[in-house]
């Protein structure tokens, strides 16, 4: 359901090119597993990036909303998913424009 919702929303919000990847590996969060559900959806984000779908600098992560309306989760879980790939240094938050990966000579840790 939430996919539907977001491939309508895609376009107008997002990179139009990445969204197949986006959708066809898609997770189902856990809510009651021993990972919390920012945790998984962080894990995603990072596998993503490992996989180099999002390039440094140009290509921004899913927005707030959209992981919201992926995951179908609370706003609050998805800006602590991308406050742990913050942490871990490997994105970063622009106001107003997006969160970009840092490139890899970049990254904190």
């Amino acid at each position: 359901m939430y996919a539907n919702v977001y491939l309508r929303m895609a376009t107008e919000s997002f990179v139009a090119g990445q969204l197949p990847f986006l959708i066809m590996d898609l997770p189902d969060i856990n809510r009651r597993g021993a990972v919390p559900p920012h945790r998984q959806i962080a894990a995603w984000l990072r596998t993503r990036i490992e996989a180099g779908e999002f390039r440094p600098g140009e290509d921004p992560l899913p927005s707030e909303k959209d992981l919201v309306d992926l995951f179908g989760v609370a706003r609050d879980t998805a800006r602590r998913a991308v406050q742990v790939l913050r942490d871990e240094g490997l994105v970063e938050t622009i106001p107003h424009r997006g969160t970009y990966v840092l490139p890899k000579d970049g990254r904190g840790r």
